[in-house]
């Protein structure tokens, strides 16, 4: 009785494993197109080259929708949150401020590259990568007029020897106005920072929306200062400089969304975007500096900010730009509110 039941096991195995071998491959749903949020670059070809290359990698289409802001990106992925309809594949652009802010462990997936390793140290997410750092600049002073003997402090703005005569950025609208305020933060902390920002009022000629446009002014003579992101910290341009402060970096990150319809293909872009090529792109175009340090060691080799006279007192924590959030918008809509862009 017992050999017979080993038999009869035996070949109830035998069936089921006949069975698998003639059944049919299941066929998993896949687009050959990805949707991608993205915030507009300065180099408006830029996305362009990027789906030509990924195209070319992965006979995929990427198919964008372009935001103003990284904000008014985040306030439509919340939007369609709410309506559960389906999320994009991927969304890249994600400043350092909107990282800090939104609800990450909500709206996106936690997802670690394969390269991840490669990140620089001080932007490598501490534990989750719900955002995914891809490339940073320096925001610093540019000047298009030889004053000689440059100012080199942030304080210097304070004195009234620059009235009417530097361009900011609207910190509600873009990037760079937010990282100004972070690295005001960063250097005055949460006291200091007010009486800098209520010093330096009468130096802003206007706060500005957009990039472009405010070059335009910056470069017609309308104002003789203005901030600029750099992507070479090897300053050969005199007109550069970075505050004796301490210098920031604007970082920009890329992302997941939870309900994407292919987190494969989704997966697949995150890695593409920090893969070498992609990274070497991204100086090739002076879009911004690569994240890798892969690509940074042949690139920056060598470049060490204290020897250079370039102070890093960058000592903001996620926390910190949260905790400091609502102290920020008050600053903004008090001291400049009124002498927004003319």
């Amino acid at each position: 009785m017992k050999k017979i039941s080993i038999l009869m096991f035996l070949i109830i195995i035998l069936i089921s494993c006949k069975q698998k071998e003639n059944a049919k491959p299941v066929k998993l749903a896949v687009s050959d197109t990805l949707t991608v949020f993205a915030v507009k670059s300065y180099n408006t070809n830029f996305w362009e080259d990027v789906a030509y290359l990924y195209k070319v990698e992965y006979n995929t289409k990427v198919d964008y929708t372009f935001f103003s802001d990284a904000t008014a990106l985040l306030d439509s992925l919340s939007g369609i949150y709410k309506t559960k309809n389906h999320f994009p594949d991927a969304v890249i652009g994600i400043d350092r401020y909107n990282e800090a802010i939104s609800h990450k462990d909500t709206l996106f997936a936690d997802f670690k590259p394969y390269n991840y390793r490669y990140i620089r140290h001080r932007f490598m997410p501490r534990k989750y990568f719900y955002l995914t750092p891809y490339a940073y600049n320096y925001p610093v002073w540019y000047y298009n007029i030889d004053f000689g003997d440059f100012p080199k402090t942030l304080g210097v703005f304070q004195d009234h020897n620059f009235d009417d005569d530097v361009i900011l950025f609207d910190p509600t609208k873009n990037f760079l106005g937010r990282d100004y305020m972070l690295w005001c933060l960063s250097t005055y902390r949460n006291i200091g920072i007010r009486k800098y920002w209520r010093g330096i009022k009468s130096s802003v000629h206007s706060f500005e929306e957009d990039f472009e446009k405010a070059s335009v002014k910056f470069y017609a003579g309308e104002a003789s200062v203005m901030l600029f992101p750099i992507i070479n910290p090897y300053i050969s341009n005199k007109n550069y400089f970075f505050a004796t402060e301490g210098y920031y970096s604007s970082v920009f990150y890329a992302g997941i969304p939870k309900r994407a319809l292919y987190p494969q293909k989704s997966q697949q872009f995150i890695n593409f975007i920090l893969n070498d090529d992609f990274q070497k792109k991204l100086l090739d175009k002076k879009i911004a500096i690569p994240i890798s340090d892969n690509v940074l060691r042949y690139v920056l080799e060598g470049f060490n900010p204290k020897k250079s006279g370039i102070n890093y007192y960058e000592k903001l924590r996620e926390r910190d730009i949260r905790n400091n959030k609502r102290t920020m918008n008050r600053l903004w809509k008090r001291t400049f509110k009124k002498r927004r862009k003319k």
